[in-house]
């Protein structure tokens, strides 16, 4: 996989393209909105395997000695993800993901 980073060093503006030969396929994401300790908006555009436009937020609330997490993911549904999510559990499919993206947090946040 190559990877090249651009704009702001971090926070608002700082973005990240990627191209992969294997499943991470080919894409851009771009931090839009960086509250800090509060919050962070990322725009996500897949561009291969599939093509796919998300908003992706991560909102921090401190929860006693820890901080919780909450990852939401908008976009759009075109039609052909919606004939996929009837032979597909698209909860199982993509929770595995964000599972993962998630416990790679906590390590990192160690």
């Amino acid at each position: 996989m190559t990877r090249t980073y651009s704009g702001a060093a971090r926070g608002a503006g700082a973005a990240s393209e990627w191209d992969s030969r294997g499943s991470a396929g080919k894409g851009r994401m771009e931090i839009t909105e960086s509250a800090e300790f509060t919050k962070v908006s990322v725009k996500v555009h897949f561009i291969r395997p599939f093509e796919a436009h998300n908003l992706n937020t991560f909102v921090l609330e401190p929860a006693g000695t820890t901080t919780r997490i909450t990852w939401t993911m908008e976009g759009a549904n075109p039609y052909i993800a919606k004939v996929l999510s009837i032979f597909v559990n698209m909860d199982r499919t993509m929770g595995k993901h964000f599972e993962t993206g998630l416990e790679n947090l906590k390590a990192i946040a160690r």
